[in-house]
Formats: C-alpha cells, sequence, structure tokens
C-alpha cells in the first residue's frame, strides 16, 4: 500500500534547498526578510512563560475548548470580518481538520481537481463516494460534471486553486454556496495556499450570508 500524502512531511528534514531544488515546503528561506529576531523573540516567550509559573501549560482550557475566544478577536481583525469569533473551531493544522470532517458527509463528495490527495483516500475508507467538481462544467450551470448533484452533500475545493476556477472569486464561491444549498450541501473550503493572498480574498468573508460555508486555514 502506497503512503499518504502527509507521510512525505516526514522527509522534509532531507529536503534542504540545493543548487537544483528550491524547497517550498517551509518559509525558512523568509526568515531574513522578517523585522524580528524569530529565535530570539519565541525564546523571550518561553522564558516569560517560565517566569509566569508556566501559565498555559497548567491550564484545562474547558472554557475555551475550540479556540474561539483565544484566537476570535485577532481573526476577526486580520480579515475585517466581525461577528465570526463564536465560529472559530482549532486544531493541529488544516489536514488534522480535513481528516476530523471527513466524517461530515454521509452521501457524496464533489471535490475539484488539485485538492489534498489523503481527503478522498479517507472518505474512501467510510465508503463515501467522490465526483469530480468541474469549474467549466460549474460556470455552464452545473453544481458537478457527474449528473450526481443529489447524492452529494459536501463540496471541497481549495482557493486559490491549482488550476483556474469559478470560485478562487468570491462571488462564484457565493454561487457555489447557493447551489449547494439547493440540495442542503455544505462548501468546505481549503485555504492551505492562501497564505500569500491578501485578507480579503479569503472567503471569511462570506461566512456571514452563507451558512453552508466552512473555511480551513
Amino acid at each position: 500500500m502506497s503512503g499518504l500524502a502527509i507521510d512525505t512531511y516526514g522527509q522534509v528534514a532531507t529536503l534542504g534547498d540545493g543548487p537544483m531544488l528550491l524547497n517550498l515546503s517551509w518559509t525558512l528561506d523568509e526568515r531574513e526578510w522578517l523585522s524580528v529576531d524569530l529565535k530570539a523573540l519565541v525564546g523571550a516567550r518561553l522564558h516569560d512563560e517560565v517566569a509566569a509559573g508556566l501559565h498555559w501549560t497548567q491550564q484545562y482550557l474547558v472554557k475555551d475548548p475550540y479556540g474561539c475566544e483565544t484566537l476570535g478577536g485577532a481573526v476577526e481583525r486580520c480579515f475585517g470580518v466581525a461577528g465570526i469569533a463564536g465560529q472559530i473551531s482549532s486544531g493541529a493544522g488544516v489536514n488534522a481538520l480535513l481528516h476530523g470532517l471527513a466524517s461530515l458527509p454521509q452521501r457524496g463528495v464533489a471535490m475539484a481537481d488539485g485538492g489534498y490527495p489523503d481527503y478522498p483516500h479517507w472518505l474512501y475508507r467510510r465508503d463515501i463516494p467522490v465526483y469530480a467538481l468541474d469549474s467549466a462544467a460549474f460556470a455552464d450551470g452545473q453544481a458537478s460534471s457527474t449528473s450526481a448533484d443529489a447524492a452529494v452533500d459536501l463540496f471541497y475545493v481549495e482557493r486559490p486553486a491549482l488550476f483556474p476556477a469559478a470560485w478562487d472569486s468570491l462571488d462564484g464561491l457565493r454561487r457555489l454556496c447557493a447551489a449547494a444549498a439547493d440540495t442542503g450541501a455544505i462548501v468546505l473550503v481549503d485555504e492551505s495556499n492562501a497564505n500569500y493572498c491578501a485578507p480579503a480574498f479569503s472567503a471569511l468573508a462570506l461566512t456571514a450570508e452563507c451558512d453552508n460555508l466552512i473555511v480551513l486555514r
């Protein structure tokens, strides 16, 4: 059995930059552009934490189990979207959140090209069928290219997409959410690749009007 995509991260330590390789797995090459000494900053925060009696590590955060109180204000300010703090759930990275959300669909998933390859694997293990979500077909008025829309209760897309897609624009994503809502489906947006986009690009701006939208950052 071939390994999952997530298994490749075990080799990251051996993927340093070289004459024939520019490794974009991490942002180590960007540290020189930061206005602060990152190691010194982390060291100072850890020192402060110890001096304060390890404030966070000695707490069981049952009052904020999803991190919405801790993260909510910062997320609202960063993305310029008010009123979403209570909708936030945090996890150990987008991949971990995707793994958990693989238990959400019960009928089928329409997935666009270029999506995280482990996600359909997790769905197959649950016997959840995966259909093609084609941008051109969607632009022509079809939610998916399979004529299986009634069997789909979740649409999975990445923004920005690996290939140009109708849902890269907020208006296109709004139309996808509306089409999904007609059949009671959810739209799951993976914005792992949106870190280099302006905050206004994020689909978070649509969460106030689309109650069937989940955004992963």
